[in-house]
């Protein structure tokens, strides 16, 4: 048995041993000691230390936890359900591929979990489709894999691991689900991309958030759909040198530092909140366009915005409601 699988099952069984330690977790409530101890018998006893291989997959058993999304306990995180077990794909034995479909099922075992460094050993891979029911795609998936043009991920899919696709420098198209958390770094360097459709949320709280440095350093970059991002992280479009405009979403609380730093031909972000605006941190316009133009709903937020671009490194901004200006030649 390997050391990643050892670490999954201590990993399991620190979680189940913290719920039980717990009287505040509400998934208790929904599975009680029987239950649980009912299931990690029945998992030791018919799962643990088993691999599957077949000519082209290496993969192996391992437990997911499933969530509610509605209930919360006390602390306001999900409530656990239940367990289930799945499986967790480890190894493609074809090196010399240059396409595959992922399977969301090897021999009647559902596949879930794509692991980390699973093509690790692929480097001549330009082409990567995912079967529907696939949830998750852990980190370092295809690190560096520059040959690598397209990936398609099906609706199944939550998330997306830190570095997944980091160092793609011939990804060029990314179909992007919805309802999906981007790791951090998770398309650094990918340089050849110039559209992105996120409309993502994270898998504990709900709230949608673009991960720190997610598309660093995509200088091809040219428009980006942010959908109802709460947070926008820390450098997470640094160097995107060629995007030109972006919609800042109503639901947005906080652009990090250096969020959009060096975005050279960034002359326009519009806000769409009409209350509030958020908070922005130092140097997040830094490198932009100058003169940019920030696109607001009416004077209160205008009046708010003006004052938050202190220290955002902006030069000779302006601020318009619609096509009105109503401050310019404001330096951050």
């Amino acid at each position: 048995m390997n050391m990643k699988k050892i670490l999954a099952m201590l990993i399991s069984l620190t979680t189940v041993i913290s719920m039980f330690s717990s009287a505040n977790v509400s998934a208790i409530e929904k599975m009680s000691g029987e239950q649980l101890n009912a299931i990690f018998d029945d998992w030791f006893h018919n799962y643990s230390m088993k691999t599957y291989t077949t000519d082209d997959w290496i993969y192996y058993p391992t437990l997911r936890e499933i969530y509610s999304d509605t209930e919360v306990d006390e602390e306001g995180d999900p409530v656990l359900l239940a367990y289930e077990t799945v499986y967790k794909i480890d190894g493609y034995r074809n090196a010399n591929a240059t396409s595959v479909v992922i399977p969301n099922s090897i021999n009647g075992h559902k596949i879930y979990f794509v692991g980390d460094l699973t093509f690790k050993n692929n480097l001549n891979l330009e082409r990567v489709i995912f079967s529907n029911g696939i949830g998750d795609v852990t980190s370092y998936t295809f690190i560096n894999h520059k040959k690598l043009k397209k990936a398609v991920l099906p609706t199944s899919i939550k998330s997306i691991g830190s570095k997944a696709f980091l160092n793609c420098k011939s990804l060029k198209n990314v179909t992007l689900p919805k309802n999906i958390k981007i790791g951090e770094n998770a398309f650094k360097n990918c340089k050849n991309i110039k559209f992105f459709n996120y409309k993502g949320k994270s898998n504990y709280d709900g709230e949608s958030y673009i991960s720190e440095q997610a598309f660093a350093n995509c200088v091809k970059l040219e428009k980006i759909n942010l959908g109802k991002a709460n947070l926008i992280e820390s450098k997470a479009f640094y160097n995107c040198k060629s995007l030109k405009s972006v919609s800042i979403p109503k639901n947005t609380d906080f652009i990090r530092n250096r969020a959009f730093y060096n975005c050279k031909s960034l002359a326009k972000a519009t806000f769409k909140n009409k209350k509030k605006m958020p908070y922005i941190e130092k140097n997040t316009f830094k490198k932009t366009k100058n003169g940019i133009k920030f696109v607001v709903k009416n004077k209160k937020v205008a009046k708010s915005l003006k004052r938050k671009l202190k220290g955002s490194g902006v030069k000779n901004a302006k601020i318009l409601i619609g096509k009105k200006v109503v401050y310019q030649n404001i330096n951050g």
